[in-house]
């Protein structure tokens, strides 16, 4: 996130293109160009009142793409938000976004959503973001992400973030100080209907505690899973990093009012839609369980003296 940035809408012919967050410098700028003609960097620079040159560069240091690419993913993203708002056929749909035939728009559809245009209209999911969520993306108002006042849900969730962080930090000390039990059966217990695992490693309970917030958050902001090479230093920087991504994907959701908007999970099977705030929540109950399986392995075998109390 670019210094001096927060979430606004930038005017397009055709629509709104929401940018998250955007950088003071493009504030205030109409975007008279449409995105149905080439979005050349030139006509942008212009729009913005600097050169070229360096619109390249701040453009780069806000961590966005090239005009072409913008583009194409902007007209996807139209295409999706038109497939579960209107009735246009999916060849129509295609042709808007500047595919010659379908075949071509449903194979860059699938790739860019995981599902084809159809099974996505099936599904009908509210958010038709391309993730990663932050930077540009097509809107047709301002409707459609409000922000509203939510200071005590932020406040908790972040003090449950922090209180996660700080018991999987003291746990994973401790599993890495005493005897390497990593291999050893754990007594888990699994509540979890989606998941029947029969048996469960020691290690693999203190992988979810320290990479709490994986897969999703992966697959909402886009970035490479955070790496665990089984030491105690990959442990503590996986807890650092996962705290770090969980927190700015909370405060996405709660500054967008984005908490009930929804969208399609591809990995599962079938397809499942999710809204956003029922992530938050699973991942707080999932990690939570995880966490005190883990503590009660680590005290009946004598690794941990008592219970790790709440900050």
């Amino acid at each position: 996130m670019g210094r001096g940035s927060f979430m606004a809408d930038i005017p397009f012919r055709d629509g709104m293109v929401k940018v998250s967050p955007v950088p003071n410098w493009m504030l205030g700028r109409s975007m008279e160009i449409g995105l149905d003609g080439a979005i050349g960097a030139r006509a942008l620079a212009d729009e913005a009142m600097v050169s070229r040159s360096e619109w390249y560069r701040r453009m780069a240091s806000e961590g966005l793409d090239r005009p072409a690419s913008v583009q194409r993913r902007l007209l996807l993203e139209r295409a999706a938000h038109r497939l579960t708002h209107e009735a246009e056929s999916v060849s129509q749909l295609g042709l808007q976004a500047g595919y010659e035939n379908t075949s071509g728009f449903t194979r860059a559809f699938r790739k860019a959503y995981g599902l084809s245009p159809r099974e996505y209209r099936r599904c009908r999911p509210t958010d038709w973001r391309i993730p990663p969520l932050c930077g540009l993306h097509y809107g047709v108002g301002t409707s459609d992400l409000a922000p509203r006042q939510g200071e005590l849900t932020l406040k908790l969730i972040e003090l449950w973030i922090n209180d996660h962080a700080r018991a999987a930090e003291k746990m994973a000390r401790a599993l890495h100080a005493g005897p390497d039990i990593r291999n050893e059966k754990a007594n888990f217990r699994n509540p979890f209907p989606w998941e029947p695992i029969d048996s469960v490693t020691v290690g693999e309970l203190a992988n979810r505690v320290t990479g709490f917030g994986e897969p999703w958050i992966h697959l909402l902001d886009g970035q490479p899973p955070s790496s665990n090479e089984g030491t105690l230093d990959s442990r503590l920087l996986q807890i650092e990093e996962n705290a770090k991504r969980f927190s700015e994907l909370v405060l996405r959701f709660e500054s967008e009012g984005s908490w009930d908007m929804t969208f399609v999970d591809h990995e599962c099977e079938p397809p499942v839609v999710f809204s956003y705030g029922s992530v938050v929540l699973h991942v707080l109950v999932y990690t939570d369980h995880a966490r005190v399986e883990l503590e009660m392995e680590l005290r009946q075998r004598g690794i941990l003296d008592d219970w790790i109390p709440p900050a």
